[in-house]
């Protein structure tokens, strides 16, 4: 079996390459042991396994990853906790920005929406015995902007609240806007409101596919506002691309769990949005495939293409020069794969005079 064959290679691979964005040591004085890269790909890589900083250290003496990284030895747990501490959000919102841009999207069609993840602090043993399961705890809210096509996020804000809270629609708006002109916006009606409506129409020149809640729009004749003109031309189609965002969340809790690890507040907001930044690299391995794939196929249809014209010429030469009767291709003639196949079977046999 080859190595290099493996998905977790290949996700290394493309985590180096988003890693790119940021510098490779942020301080001068640094000791240039490790580089900054190094300690991205460790770190978005523990969120992929699911696993602790002690127990991905003990996966990297076992295997090649170190050596797909250029490691001059592994690294201590505590270092790279202090990368995970010190590395800012803003910092992180450019890599996914980054990433965004590296899957080349053809349609920026956006969709907008929130979704929280627990705390998994305590065990519920204890929750029981001190009643803390009645209580009201925080959340962890991600609130994501991504993109239709691909499902790649291209910009998130991630707090921690006791209440769902939908302020940061423009934020993550304005960010995704840099890659480029957006054809839609989609969102649900949590973000229904007239300064949502007019930064996209009048700001961004973009459709606008926030649902409008119509109980609560103004019915005087004569009374013209813009979520009245968004009602009139409602897009319900385009609407419903608004459910890929929520498939981005499942994807995300599925592979890389619904709770959050941490214990301070500024680990747990980091680990949101390393989630964020793990799902893209991901994406993008996945996409890589499937062109690469897709690659393949279009060459091997075009060579079968030409083979099969071939022996259909060879066919029609041999037709032309006997007599009328039923000619049958040789055995050598055959093609391997299937679509040879089904286009020789297609092909007439009898010939005219």
């Amino acid at each position: 079996m080859e190595v290099n064959n493996s998905k977790y290679l290949k996700f290394i691979q493309q985590g180096l390459e988003v890693a790119k964005a940021i510098p490779k040591y942020f301080s001068k004085y640094s000791n240039k042991i490790f580089t900054n890269q190094q300690h991205l790909v460790l770190v978005v890589l523990k969120q992929k396994l699911k696993t602790t900083w002690r127990n991905l250290l003990e996966i990297l003496k076992i295997s090649v990853i170190p050596e797909q990284l250029n490691l001059r030895r592994i690294p201590h747990f505590t270092t790279l906790i202090k990368f995970y501490k010190r590395i800012s959000p803003l910092l992180v919102n450019k890599l996914l920005a980054y990433s965004t841009r590296l899957s080349k999207p053809q349609n920026l069609g956006l969709g907008v929406d929130a979704t929280g993840l627990e705390l998994d602090n305590g065990s519920k043993h204890y929750e029981l015995i001190r009643g803390k399961d009645c209580e009201k705890r925080d959340v962890i809210q991600i609130t994501a902007c991504g993109l239709m096509d691909s499902l790649i996020v291209s910009s998130a804000r991630v707090e921690r609240h006791k209440t769902v809270r939908n302020n940061n629609f423009l934020a993550v708006v304005q960010e995704s806007a840099q890659l480029g002109q957006i054809d839609f916006v989609c969102a649900d009606k949590g973000y229904d409101s007239n300064k949502n409506h007019e930064y996209l129409i009048r700001e961004l020149k973009t459709k606008s596919c926030i649902k409008i809640r119509e109980k609560s729009v103004s019915k005087r004749a004569g009374r013209s506002t813009i979520r009245k003109r968004v009602l009139r031309t409602f897009d319900d189609k385009t609407y419903h691309q608004r459910s890929k965002i929520e498939t981005i969340f499942s994807m995300i809790k599925r592979n890389y769990g619904s709770a959050i690890k941490s214990k301070s507040k500024e680990t747990q907001i980091q680990e949101g949005y390393h989630k964020l930044l793990t799902h893209n690299i991901e994406r993008l391995c996945e996409i890589l495939s499937q062109i690469i794939s897709q690659g393949f196929h279009q060459n091997c249809c075009l060579a079968n293409f030409k083979y099969v014209s071939k022996l259909h010429t060879i066919d029609e030469s041999i037709a032309y020069q006997s007599s009328p009767s039923i000619h049958k291709i040789p055995s050598h003639w055959w093609c391997s794969s299937t679509s040879g196949l089904s286009l020789l079977s297609s092909s007439p046999l009898r010939t005219r005079l």
